[in-house]
């Protein structure tokens, strides 16, 4: 026990500090291409925080457990919504101009909605629709690309001081990222065997130790940019992650699933995936007609995902 717990705190150092490089790369890469950071949050920010979860879950399904990987990705979304940009808010609002989030916010939705459609009318992802849902992915990723080019045609972007070199900043984007997936990985390990020392059940395990600790990443990117006063970049790698994790990860899950077929945990149907969606959507209202994260909807999102994860273990 108290070795695990030294362990899960090594990890927690090491994902702020992989934090903390990944977002100095990716804001360095954006003013090297004069690029709007918001375009290298939803792309590679996301992609490279998300990999904790896309790693958790293929494990999961190829060890038969995929209670393990379905917890993992709808947990993590509501986590990334409602805990992620909840702390994240505490430090300092987050704003996110309307021109600006149209098309992400479209995406999200999209995916959300989808997501949803499918999990309650087919219960299922089979290995067919799995493909699809990474064909989606990457269709909207090049459509993020083309918004991106006509921003810095019409000189949309952010201009923002840079001292770093093209090849010094992705250099210490692969760094952070390493560390960030190293650190993630003895976090949830050590999480996982104390939650196991209780009794506590896999599914559970999946929604709360595993989503938790694979959204660490994220909180940690979240809060070195906000406190950096990037809180596009926070906002963006929401929004990619959550798009990732729903089509990527679940993709590739009911890819690499026992005869194609990812079968939706009932309880899913019922609680967690209506309220990944319902959480989505307050999100995506909120970003689109507001424009901002206050402090006050900080304080409504982290107490609302502890609700959640109340409910959650009262009704498991």
């Amino acid at each position: 026990m108290i070795i695990n717990i030294i362990i899960c705190f090594i990890g927690l150092y090491g994902l702020f500090y992989g934090g903390e490089k990944l977002v100095t790369g990716s804001v360095s890469t954006a003013s090297s291409f004069n690029v709007n950071p918001l375009f290298i949050a939803i792309t590679i920010i996301a992609l490279g925080t998300s990999f904790p979860e896309l790693v958790v879950s293929i494990n999961a399904v190829l060890d038969q457990s995929p209670g393990i990987a379905w917890g993992n990705v709808v947990g993590s979304n509501i986590s990334n919504i409602l805990l992620v940009l909840g702390l994240a808010s505490l430090i300092t609002p987050l704003f996110l101009k309307k021109e600006k989030s149209t098309a992400n916010i479209f995406w999200l939705f999209f995916s959300a909605i989808l997501f949803f459609l499918i999990c309650i009318g087919l219960k299922k992802i089979s290995f067919l629709i799995g493909l699809s849902f990474i064909l989606i992915l990457v269709i909207i990723i090049c459509h993020l690309i083309y918004i991106s080019k006509v921003e810095k045609k019409s000189k949309q972007s952010i201009n923002i001081k840079n001292n770093l070199s093209i090849r010094k900043s992705f250099f210490i984007i692969i760094s952070g990222i390493m560390i960030l997936i190293i650190s993630a990985e003895l976090v949830v390990n050590s999480s996982v065997k104390i939650a196991s020392i209780f009794g506590v059940n896999e599914t559970f395990i999946g929604l709360t130790v595993i989503a938790i600790g694979t959204s660490l990443p994220e909180i940690a990117a979240s809060i070195v940019a906000v406190k950096k006063g990037h809180s596009e970049v926070v906002i963006g790698n929401v929004i990619g992650s959550n798009i990732f994790n729903t089509l990527g990860i679940i993709g590739a899950s009911a890819i690499f699933s026992v005869n194609g077929q990812f079968i939706v945990p009932k309880f899913f149907l019922i609680f967690d995936i209506p309220i990944m969606l319902i959480s989505t959507l307050l999100f995506c209202l909120l970003i689109y007609y507001n424009g901002k994260i206050s402090r006050s909807f900080g304080i409504i999102f982290i107490m609302s995902y502890f609700l959640y994860i109340f409910l959650n273990l009262k009704l498991a």
